[in-house]
């Protein structure tokens, strides 16, 4: 066991210690160094450690893991829309609409997409286009609820 402050051996176990105390700490897989010489979960980890973030209300740190999932993957349609859904939390509208509609032309089959961005409209006021989302929802799923609650 490497005491906090010791010397360590070579960088490799000063890094060795880093990740698996980082890891460890977040309760996800230890992965073994990657050519790039650091460790990397695979994406599907990433995402799930994101929304656990997301779900206990830490913003912050889901938004930068959904970033980190965005550098990897540009086109990763769920991590746009979730980072869609951080910015209306946060009271940013117009790039809550951005990043939710982005994930719209990536996954146009995704009603609850169409319904936070019909959310976003109706707290920005736009009930016009908010009423439009949920029906779009609503025509992708019909027993979905909350969309058929939302429009009213």
């Amino acid at each position: 066991m490497v005491v906090r402050g010791a010397r360590y051996e070579s960088r490799a176990d000063h890094w060795t210690h880093h990740w698996f105390r980082r890891i460890t700490k977040f309760q996800v897989v230890y992965y073994k160094y990657t050519h790039k010489s650091h460790f990397m979960a695979p994406m599907t980890e990433v995402f799930g450690l994101a929304l656990q973030h997301h779900q206990a209300g830490r913003l912050q740190e889901a938004e930068a893991l959904y970033r980190q999932i965005l550098q990897a993957q540009p086109n990763h349609a769920d991590a746009l829309h979730l980072l869609g859904v951080i910015a209306h939390q946060l009271g940013k509208a117009d790039l809550a609409a951005e990043y939710i509609t982005q994930a719209i032309r990536l996954n146009s089959r995704a009603a609850e997409y169409y319904n936070n961005l019909g959310s976003v409209y109706r707290a920005a006021g736009r009930l016009d286009q908010a009423a439009v989302q949920y029906r779009e929802a609503l025509a992708l799923r019909p027993a979905y609820a909350q969309a058929s609650y939302s429009l009213g």
